[in-house]
């Protein structure tokens, strides 16, 4: 070989294997032994690039034309060039192929994969791990051989390469793994480009020796796992080796590297999720790829950018096949998922890890919807990429599930933060600190919220332990510098926030700039400071002379203030601005002559000074010469109509003088101009609440706190929108950080305090309404809220001192006499209540008010007729008053006016669908109207919106016993009890209930409590008689019953009750007595008649005992009443009658054993043989003896010998013997 064609050899093999090195990162200082060879080198690369520069030339100029004509189409040919060669050398595992299911299962096992193989048939599985194993195989057999090279091998100068790659890294301070990204990229094009068509050149015929022996351990290696049969087409599979070889070195490489954007290469993770985008379809298009994961990647993702989902470029897609997500591990999917997120305060752009993190989580939560961590997580994740909406969603959802979950406290406590929702964001800091006290990131967030709320210490003591254990949180220092600056501290906030103010300290420039930023700042003494610096080195300085001098006046100091206007003006004495200036000044001291005296002077000056027309226009205004202030102002504006100081000045004076059309013409002309002005805002705020037109009081006064969140003023108006809007939690919070701005606010005091009110919290309404008062103790507004409040306390006399000192002040001021006769009414005064009432309706008789509390009054005093006439009066002064149209609607419910009372609660139910006063009325009509299902609905719709209501509860409990459910009525009614334990609707139903149930001990332990209440009520002595008389206890019933009757003489229900209780005690004449008064009274009262009838019966007046309980069973057919009726026919030997009387009983009851037997014996006694006695469940062995029956009834394993008249089941003593007796037996 010549010197020529070995240096030649030499020069490629060299830099083929440099560039490889570089591009692999290999390259380092072991590589260099001698460096007395770098000039050897030098002359050798001079020699060879002259021999053969001609040569290359033409190959690379062509191989590169062509190559860079190639695009991502050539690109994807190539690889799917590569990978049929692949398939192809793995062979379809079908045909003459043996598998070696051992070493499959092993390979399996590297890959993580299921080491059962399905023998005998190969699956997919196996030829894809195949594929798989061939790439890898061969890039690790590249790797090892581009890493333990030895040049020495194969030429003499390796020593040269060393000391070339040693010169290079010398020339660079960047590490070698990082030289190739410094080669320009037509540079780096071009050598990839040329090493692409050389590298691994064959000598003839022969292969390149690493190809030859990576070929060999290739083949070795596959056939470990499969075995080609055919000797023919294993020597055909084999000899695509070398290209599979060549492929993995050329496209893994180098012609990657070949375009101008280098080209990556990624293998796709086990149980990754499916993406289609960057997969191969290997799905069905039905198929729902969310429970599919990756089980296997055979061939790797080409292209840009690959792990950045938003920016990536995919040349060609991975080779996949796919399993349903069996496996899914939440914890290591929640510990990558916050990996991520503490990256991520480090700075790191992790976007694309966020996004996979929100991919996991989101699948981990389809899987469990309450893992509360997993919530957590993702909610922090969406709040670092500014999603705060989600983040919420998933924050309160995880809290909801773990209520002391710290992480979450503190993420929705920063998110709360960022939305400037203070309240909300410290009751979670406060929370999350709580569990994990040493949290920098919640203490610093809660530093922050304490500073926007005011509470400097806390805000500072927070921010001093996060720094304790964060000293270098740039974003607590911002926070506590800040505090300081708000404390006026301002040394510490100088070292937290501006150490370079010290830089040059006599610059007057900078010192006067850094004045004025202080003064802006409001930080007046450091401002002073360095006005005062500055007018030592410039003492005439007009500029700092003015600027000091309105410091002065922001600081109050208004006599220093004057000093140096003065001398301004001793300077100049017409100068118009120092002349404002003092002016202004005489104004904040609320000297308006001398205010006036300036202003004017000037204006004679410069007639059209806008900002003199302002400031004087303001000085009016202060004087209430609204229209002065008007004529100035108007004039301002027409000089600078976009003057925001000037409209805001005017709408105020629009505003104070009622005109609020024009003044909200200006304020909307100012935030036009300036959208940010939380002074105009929440002015306009307020105009917009005294219109009345809330939601948009709510947008302005919103915003203006958004901008400015201490705004005490605006915090106190927007209190009183959201009353008005009867938002009266909100109003609360607004109220509460107002009185923590200025805690002697009187509107805001007694704001609070009449939401406490309407809130029934009366104790908080008086602390903050007495407060009010000491600050203003003759506040009419207040004294007449106060006196209110009394009233719904019940502390009527203190209600009343209120009231007559409100009348003192104003005898005729119908509100308070209203409110006077109102407490009056409370008091049951009814006629100092109408004394009152009608005064207000003799100076104002219209008033609805009064008309409704008089009506009121009449309703207590039973002059129902009255009430009415003011209830209309005064519907038809505000027909859809809901007040008016319920008490009308109760007084028709008394009067027994069902239809109008319905008219009326069902027009209040079209105002007020959940009017649950309504609701509960008009459920009571329809139980008296007997309709019972559309009472319940009503009542059940009411006790879902006031579940705690006791007259609505035992309304509901009174139609459940009605409608005979009476263990629900007994749940309602001793609910209705325990809240009002007096209540004598209830406790009577509930007796009433407890006497259905037969549970008459608790029946008359109600009606006892009853008797203690109402102990001359008719109605329970008569009930608790009718208990007695059930008990047995005849005497005692007797007496109730006597009391009740001595009442009301002629209560049917007393009556009957009476006449049954002497039945019982055998005294028939009395009895026949009560009952024929009872039915008299109540012809139809069924009770009564079947105690006749059993009364006549025993008189023997059997056919006056059959009319009753005819009469009985045509009102109510029943079967006490037809087996009472068959005794009396039985009596009067009517057997056919009394058996067909029977059989309708038994169609009531057909297993019934007592008619059962009763029909037996009139079966005997008519001798009808019965066959089947035993299928009627008792069997009874009657005989007819001389009217005696002697039978046998046998139930279960007792026999019964009964001796008697047996008649329908009920042993009767007989005329003849008078007397039964029973004998058991068991058998």
């Amino acid at each position: 070989m010549s010197k020529e064609e070995s240096a030649s050899k030499v020069l490629g093999y060299f830099m083929n294997t440099f560039l490889i090195l570089c591009s692999r990162g290999i390259i380092s200082n072991e590589l260099i032994k001698n460096q007395e060879h770098l000039q050897e080198f030098s002359a050798l690369k001079n020699h060879i690039l002259k021999i053969k520069v001609s040569n290359y030339q033409t190959t690379l100029n062509n191989s590169f034309n062509c190559q860079f004509n190639c695009d991502i189409i050539q690109f994807h040919d190539d690889i799917n060039r590569f990978h049929n060669n692949v398939i192809t050398f793995v062979t379809d595992l079908e045909n003459d192929v043996y598998i070696n299911s051992n070493r499959v299962s092993e390979i399996l096992q590297r890959y993580k994969r299921n080491t059962e193989i399905p023998i005998p048939q190969p699956t997919q599985l196996i030829k894809e791990v195949l594929k798989r194993l061939v790439i890898d195989t061969i890039i690790d057999m590249v790797n090892t051989y581009f890493e333990f090279i030895e040049p020495d091998h194969f030429y003499p100068g390796k020593d040269v390469l060393g000391l070339l790659l040693k010169k290079l890294c010398l020339l660079t301070i960047k590490d070698p793994d990082n030289i190739i990204k410094e080669i320009p990229v037509k540079e780096r094009q071009q050598i990839y480009l040329f090493l692409r068509n050389l590298v691994f050149d064959e000598d003839g015929n022969h292969d390149h020796f690493f190809i030859y022996n990576s070929k060999k351990q290739l083949i070795n290696m596959i056939d470990q796992y499969r075995t080609i049969i055919n000797h023919s087409k294993r020597k055909e599979i084999e000899g695509y080796a070398s290209s599979l070889i060549h492929d993995v070195i050329n496209l893994f490489y180098f012609q990657r590297y070949t375009y101008e954007q280098i080209i990556d290469y990624m293998w796709i993770k086990n149980n990754d999720p499916i993406d289609p985008l960057s997969m191969n379809k290997v799905w069905d298009d039905d198929t729902d790829i969310d429970n599919l994961v990756v089980k296997l990647c055979s061939f790797p993702i080409f292209g840009i950018d690959l792990k950045d989902l938003d920016r990536r470029q995919i040349w060609a897609r991975a080779h996949v096949i796919t399993k349903k997500e069996e496996k899914f591990i939440p914890d290591t999917i929640r510990k990558r998922a916050h990996l991520n997120l503490l990256m991520g305060e480090f700075g790191s752009s992790l976007v694309g890890k966020y996004h996979d993190s929100l991919v996991d989580l989101t699948k981990l939560l389809k899987i469990n919807p309450n893992d509360a961590l997993a919530l957590s997580i993702r909610g922090a994740a969406y709040r670092k990429m500014k999603r705060y909406e989600d983040a919420l969603k998933d924050l309160n959802k995880s809290i909801t599930i773990e209520s002391n979950n710290a992480f979450a406290l503190s993420i929705r406590g920063s998110i709360y933060r960022i939305e400037k929702k203070y309240v909300d964001s410290l009751l979670d800091l406060d929370k999350s600190l709580k569990i994990v006290p040493n949290n920098a990131f919640a203490l610093s967030n809660r530093g922050e919220i304490y500073r926007m709320m005011g509470n400097y210490e806390n805000a500072l003591e927070d921010l001093n332990k996060s720094l304790e254990i964060k000293p270098d949180n740039a974003y607590a220092l911002s926070n506590r510098g800040e505090v300081y600056r708000l404390m006026k501290r301002y040394d510490d906030a100088l070292l937290d926030l501006n150490r370079s103010l010290t830089i040059q300290p006599n610059n007057v420039l900078a010192l006067s700039n850094r004045g004025e930023i202080y003064k802006l700042m409001k930080r007046y003494d450091d401002a002073l400071l360095d006005l005062n610096k500055s007018l030592k080195i410039k003492p005439n300085n007009i500029f700092i002379l003015s600027s000091r001098g309105e410091l002065y006046r922001f600081m109050k100091k208004y006599n220093d203030a004057l000093i140096d206007f003065n001398k301004l003006l001793e300077i100049d004495p017409n100068d118009t601005f120092t002349l404002i200036n003092r002016g202004e000044t005489y104004l904040m001291m609320n000297n308006y002559e001398n205010a006036l005296l300036d202003l004017n002077k000037s204006l004679n000056i410069k007639q059209d000074d806008a900002f003199a027309l302002r400031i004087r226009g303001k000085t009016y205004r202060m004087m209430n010469r609204y229209d002065d202030a008007l004529i100035d102002l108007t004039k301002s504006l027409e000089l600078e109509p976009c003057n925001t100081l000037a409209l805001s000045v005017r709408g105020e004076v629009y505003r104070i003088m009622g005109d609020y059309k024009k003044a909200l013409v200006d304020f909307n002309k100012l935030l036009a101009i300036e959208p940010n002005d939380a002074f105009a805002l929440s002015s306009r705020g307020e105009i917009y609440r005294m219109m009345k037109s809330y939601e948009n009081a709510l947008k302005d006064l919103n915003k203006s706190l958004e901008i400015k969140s201490d705004n005490a003023f605006a915090l106190s108006n927007r209190g009183e929108v959201y009353r008005m809007m009867k938002r009266y939690d909100d109003a609360l919070l607004d109220l509460n950080r107002s009185l923590t701005i200025q805690p002697n606010n009187v509107l805001a005091l007694s704001n609070r305090g009449e939401i406490y009110k309407l809130m029934k919290r009366y104790d908080d309404a008086l602390l903050d309404l007495n407060k009010s008062l000491k600050i203003k103790p003759n506040n009419i507004f207040i004294l007449s809220s106060r006196g209110e409040l009394y009233r719904f306390m019940k502390k009527y006399n203190d209600a009343l001192i209120d009231f007559n000192k409100l009348l003192e002040i104003d005898p005729n001021d119908t509100f308070t006499l209203i409110n006077r006769g109102e407490t009056y009414l409370m008091m049951n005064s009814y006629e100092n209540s109408l004394s009152d009432l009608n005064k207000s309706l003799d100076i104002k008789q219209d008033d609805a008010l009064a008309l409704r509390i008089r009506a009121k009054t009449y309703r207590m005093m039973n002059r129902y007729d009255d009430a009415l006439i003011d209830l209309t009066k005064s519907l038809e002064l505000e027909p859809c008053n809901t007040l008016a149209l319920s008490i009308r609607g109760e007084v028709y419910r008394i009067m027994g006016d069902y239809k109008k009372a319905l008219v009326d609660f069902d027009k209040l139910l079209t105002i007020d669908l959940n009017d649950a006063f309504a609701l509960s009325n008009r459920g009571v009509i329809f139980r008296i109207m007997e309709k019972y299902d559309d009472a319940l609905l009503n009542l059940n719709k009411s006790l879902k919106l006031n579940p705690n209501n006791a007259f609505t509860l035992s309304n509901r409990g009174a139609t459940y016993r009605l409608t005979k459910k009476y263990l629900l009525s007994l749940s309602d009614l001793i609910d209705s009890i325990e809240l009002d334990p007096n209540n004598t609707f209830a406790l009577i139903n509930r007796s009433a209930t407890y006497r259905m149930i037969k549970k008459y001990d608790e029946a008359l332990a109600d009606l006892n409590k009853l008797v203690e209440i109402e102990p001359k009520n008719a109605f329970i002595l008569s009930s608790r008689g009718e208990i007695y008389r059930l008990m047995n206890r005849f005497e005692e019933a007797l007496s109730d019953l006597n009391d009740s009757l001595k009442i009301e003489q002629t209560s049917a229900f007393a009556l009957s009750n009476r006449g049954a209780t002497y039945l019982l005690m055998n005294k028939y004449e009395d009895a026949l007595i009560d009952l024929n008064q009872s039915l008299e009274i109540e012809p139809n009262n069924v009770f009564s008649l079947n105690n006749r009838g059993i009364t006549f019966r025993m008189l023997y007046k059997y056919d006056q005992s059959l009319l009753d309980f005819n009469k009985s069973l045509e009102i109510y057919p029943d079967i006490f009443t037809l087996r009472q009726r068959g005794i009396t026919l039985y009596m009067m030997k009517r057997y056919k009658s009394a058996l067909s009387g029977l059989s309708n009983t038994l169609k009531f009851k057909t297993n019934n054993a007592c008619i059962l037997s009763g029909r037996e014996e009139c079966v005997i006694i008519l001798d009808i043989v019965v066959l089947d006695v035993a299928a009627l469940g008792v069997i009874v062995f009657s005989i007819e003896c001389d009217f005696v029956i002697v039978g046998v009834v046998v139930t279960g394993g007792t026999a019964k010998f009964v001796f008697g008249v047996i008649a329908f089941g009920v042993v009767v003593p007989c005329r003849r013997f008078w007397c039964c007796c029973y004998l058991e037996y068991e058998f």
